[in-house]
């Protein structure tokens, strides 16, 4: 190795790492901006913070935007004069894209919600999260490391189907009114929503407490499973059902 081989080496070696951030760090001016760049955790939620801002902006009218906007140049004003070591900037950071992920979650059920993959795992919000499965942006059984992760997995995708067997009673319903005179009919089948119900809360019950006495240690995850398989094997019943003329 040549001696100025050496010295490029070396410049590689102790020049300061640049981690991703919301904005390009080779523009980094103020020393915040350059704390970021510098910090790898920094870097990180200073991206998701973005993320999440470009979701808010993509789902609130005009109005909204403005406001969102003036407030955010507030927030980086303040963040600026703040940010005096990388802890405090930290702590900073969360409470900022918590207040946002909270706005956003605020705006799941307007006509214009629209949202991105990053924000979809960033949420905690049920409705966020069922909206992110069926627009197949994002699952969060693909991220369900640990028990509470496979719990919410669980949780998600049981209220999913549940939602689901709730539309097609509705349907068989409307299909037995249509096609039948008989009262009794309609009766028999709401009796029996009604016994299934109580049969898969007492079950999932009992089951949960089976796996406890077992010192299984992830009651939540029991009891969500247990929900999930259950209302998905409803929706099945339920079409075929569905399927079927009277």
């Amino acid at each position: 190795m040549t001696s100025k081989s050496i010295l490029l080496s070396l410049l590689v070696f102790i020049s300061p790492i640049a981690y991703s951030a919301s904005f390009d760090c080779k523009k980094a001016s103020t020393e915040t901006e350059k704390m970021i760049c510098s910090d790898k955790y920094l870097g990180y939620i200073d991206e998701d913070l973005g993320d999440v801002y470009k979701s808010l902006m993509a789902t609130y009218s005009s109005l909204e935007k403005s406001q969102i906007v003036i407030e955010q140049k507030k927030w980086i004003k303040s963040r600026n004069s703040a940010c005096v070591n990388v802890q405090e900037c930290k702590k900073i950071y969360n409470v900022r894209i918590s207040k946002l992920r909270k706005k956003l979650d605020e705006g799941v059920l307007l006509d214009t919600f629209t949202i991105d993959r990053k924000s979809c795992r960033a949420t905690k919000n049920q409705e966020t999260l069922i909206k992110c499965v069926n627009m197949k942006i994002y699952d969060l059984c693909e991220d369900a490391g640990g028990s509470w992760g496979k719990a919410q997995c669980g949780w998600i995708h049981g209220e999913i189907a549940n939602r689901r067997s709730q539309g097609l009673n509705s349907e068989i319903k409307e299909r037995i009114n249509k096609n039948s005179s008989n009262t009794k009919e309609i009766l028999l089948f709401e009796s029996s929503i009604l016994s299934w119900e109580s049969y898969r809360d007492k079950h999932c019950e009992f089951t949960n407490t089976a796996n406890f006495l077992d010192n299984f240690n992830g009651t939540n995850l029991s009891i969500a499973y247990c929900k999930r398989r259950l209302n998905e094997e409803r929706v099945v019943e339920l079409e075929k059902i569905l399927s079927r003329s009277w």
